[in-house]
């Protein structure tokens, strides 16, 4: 009833089989190899970012510590008399380049303003308070020029 015949295998037919295997597993190690790289990409990029310093960060340095210096040696820091005092401060401005800071007597905080290359680049807002060490300064707002 059931035939028992011995199928020869054509020589070229288990041939296909390994390469069709073969490009699989090429194409998987060619995925895994490009994921890599794109991991290895984005930590560099990462890397780079991180060390990336921001244009004003020179700029607020300097101007928040000669306005911490100059408050330092002209303003007695008595909680009573903290704002009779900061009334006095209406016309300071302390220049670093085309950057300043000033007082705001009408907001009772400190404005930076940056200037780069004659144009206006960034406001930033600070409040103050009596700490133990002195004024410690909190940036609250900051606006960009309407430009970008």
């Amino acid at each position: 009833m059931f035939c028992n015949r011995k199928r020869k295998a054509d020589r070229g037919f288990i041939l296909i089989y390994v390469l069709l295997i073969g490009c699989i597993c090429i194409f998987i190690s060619l995925g895994c190899f490009n994921m890599e790289m794109n991991v290895r990409f984005n930590n560099l990029n990462d890397y780079k970012k991180c060390l990336k310093m921001d244009v004003t960060e020179k700029y607020r340095e300097y101007l928040l510590t000669e306005l911490n210096r100059y408050l330092n040696e002209n303003i007695s820091f008595k909680e009573g008399k903290l704002n009779e005092n900061m009334s006095s401060l209406n016309n300071l401005r302390i220049y670093f380049e085309e950057c300043y800071i000033y007082y705001d007597e009408k907001n009772d905080c400190f404005k930076a303003e940056y200037v780069f290359n004659g144009k206006f680049y960034k406001e930033e807002v600070y409040e103050y308070q009596f700490g133990e060490n002195g004024l410690v300064y909190s940036c609250v707002d900051y606006s960009l020029d309407e430009g970008g």
